[in-house]
């Protein structure tokens, strides 16, 4: 969810990711490669109504940000091994 607390604008990284879809994502000690598209229409309101029940506060950050409707992107694996192991210290 491109919220940005609610600001006036979308995130930077919103903007990276329509510039550039390829991407990685860190979960715990994993990291993966993935490919981003904004979900549109009906994905669109699944996606922002399953992201309500995770995170009610983007309620109120919409409206804040009354004048802009938040996009929603998808982030889908691009391939099915870990690209790294997360280094910890």
């Amino acid at each position: 969810m491109a919220s940005n607390w609610g600001q006036c604008r979308h995130p930077g990284w919103y903007y990276n990711l329509l510039a550039n879809p390829r991407a990685s994502v860190t979960v715990g000690d994993v990291t993966r490669a993935v490919s981003a598209y904004e979900a549109e229409g009906e994905e669109r309101e699944r996606l922002w109504q399953r992201g309500l029940e995770f995170n009610p506060a983007w309620v109120g950050y919409q409206r804040r940000a009354a004048n802009r409707r938040f996009p929603v992107m998808v982030l889908t694996p691009s391939g099915a091994q870990p690209i790294e192991e997360a280094r910890t210290a």
